[in-house]
Protein backbone atom coordinates (compact mmCIF):
# COMPACT_ATOMS: atom_id res chain seq x y z
CA UNK A 1 0.00 0.00 0.00
CA UNK A 2 1.32 3.39 -0.96
CA UNK A 3 1.47 6.60 1.02
CA UNK A 4 -1.44 8.09 -0.98
CA UNK A 5 -3.65 5.10 -0.24
CA UNK A 6 -2.90 5.37 3.49
CA UNK A 7 -3.71 9.07 3.44
CA UNK A 8 -7.07 8.33 1.78
CA UNK A 9 -7.91 5.67 4.36
CA UNK A 10 -7.02 8.00 7.23
CA UNK A 11 -9.03 10.85 5.67
CA UNK A 12 -12.07 8.59 5.22
CA UNK A 13 -11.78 7.34 8.80
CA UNK A 14 -11.59 10.90 10.15
CA UNK A 15 -14.58 11.95 8.05
CA UNK A 16 -16.58 8.99 9.39
CA UNK A 17 -15.69 9.88 12.98
CA UNK A 18 -16.71 13.50 12.42
CA UNK A 19 -20.02 12.51 10.86
CA UNK A 20 -20.79 9.99 13.60
CA UNK A 21 -19.81 12.45 16.32
CA UNK A 22 -22.10 15.16 15.00
CA UNK A 23 -25.02 12.73 14.78
CA UNK A 24 -24.46 11.39 18.29
CA UNK A 25 -24.05 14.85 19.87
CA UNK A 26 -26.09 17.44 18.01
CA UNK A 27 -24.39 20.80 18.08
CA UNK A 28 -27.70 22.61 17.81
CA UNK A 29 -27.95 23.23 21.55
CA UNK A 30 -25.83 25.85 23.27
CA UNK A 31 -25.18 26.91 26.85
CA UNK A 32 -25.38 30.40 28.36
CA UNK A 33 -24.59 31.11 31.99
CA UNK A 34 -25.31 34.30 33.88
CA UNK A 35 -27.57 36.28 36.19
CA UNK A 36 -31.36 36.25 35.80
CA UNK A 37 -32.42 39.88 35.34
CA UNK A 38 -36.04 39.45 34.20
CA UNK A 39 -38.66 36.71 34.35
CA UNK A 40 -41.80 36.96 32.25
CA UNK A 41 -44.62 34.54 31.53
CA UNK A 42 -43.00 33.38 28.30
CA UNK A 43 -39.40 34.57 28.61
CA UNK A 44 -36.37 34.70 30.89
CA UNK A 45 -33.65 37.32 30.42
CA UNK A 46 -30.13 36.49 31.53
CA UNK A 47 -27.07 38.73 31.62
CA UNK A 48 -23.39 37.84 31.61
CA UNK A 49 -21.01 40.77 31.47
CA UNK A 50 -22.27 43.14 28.79
CA UNK A 51 -24.22 40.45 26.97
CA UNK A 52 -27.92 40.01 27.65
CA UNK A 53 -30.03 37.26 26.12
CA UNK A 54 -33.75 36.65 26.17
CA UNK A 55 -34.78 33.00 26.17
CA UNK A 56 -38.25 31.68 25.41
CA UNK A 57 -40.06 28.88 27.24
CA UNK A 58 -41.00 25.93 25.08
CA UNK A 59 -43.45 23.09 25.66
CA UNK A 60 -40.62 20.77 26.70
CA UNK A 61 -38.53 23.29 28.67
CA UNK A 62 -37.46 22.05 32.10
CA UNK A 63 -36.10 23.69 35.25
CA UNK A 64 -33.66 22.09 37.67
CA UNK A 65 -32.66 23.24 41.15
CA UNK A 66 -30.09 21.42 43.29
CA UNK A 67 -30.15 18.53 40.82
CA UNK A 68 -33.89 17.95 41.10
CA UNK A 69 -36.77 18.95 38.88
CA UNK A 70 -38.43 22.27 39.72
CA UNK A 71 -41.21 24.36 38.25
CA UNK A 72 -40.90 27.58 36.27
CA UNK A 73 -42.17 29.62 39.21
CA UNK A 74 -38.92 28.85 41.06
CA UNK A 75 -36.96 31.02 38.58
CA UNK A 76 -36.51 34.49 40.07
CA UNK A 77 -34.39 37.58 39.45
CA UNK A 78 -30.81 37.71 40.78
CA UNK A 79 -30.35 33.96 40.63
CA UNK A 80 -27.33 32.54 38.85
CA UNK A 81 -28.46 30.17 36.14
CA UNK A 82 -27.18 28.04 33.30
CA UNK A 83 -29.42 27.70 30.26
CA UNK A 84 -29.13 25.01 27.62
CA UNK A 85 -31.02 26.31 24.62
CA UNK A 86 -31.62 25.64 20.95
CA UNK A 87 -32.80 27.94 18.19
CA UNK A 88 -36.30 27.13 16.98
CA UNK A 89 -38.02 29.38 14.47
CA UNK A 90 -35.16 31.85 14.91
CA UNK A 91 -35.64 32.20 18.68
CA UNK A 92 -33.51 30.80 21.53
CA UNK A 93 -35.81 28.30 23.25
CA UNK A 94 -34.93 26.91 26.67
CA UNK A 95 -34.20 23.20 26.77
CA UNK A 96 -33.10 23.19 30.42
CA UNK A 97 -32.63 26.05 32.87
CA UNK A 98 -30.55 25.08 35.89
CA UNK A 99 -30.61 27.35 38.93
CA UNK A 100 -27.02 27.44 40.20
CA UNK A 101 -27.48 29.70 43.23
CA UNK A 102 -30.25 31.59 44.94
CA UNK A 103 -30.83 35.27 44.31
CA UNK A 104 -29.36 37.96 46.48
CA UNK A 105 -31.98 40.65 45.68
CA UNK A 106 -34.38 41.75 48.37
CA UNK A 107 -38.07 41.94 47.69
Amino acid sequence: MGVCAMKRIIACALAAVCLYGSAAHPSSSKIFRGLVIDVGSSTVEIKRGRREMTFFWGEKSTVRRRGAAADRASVDICQKARVRYAYRDGRPVIVTLEILSEGYCRK
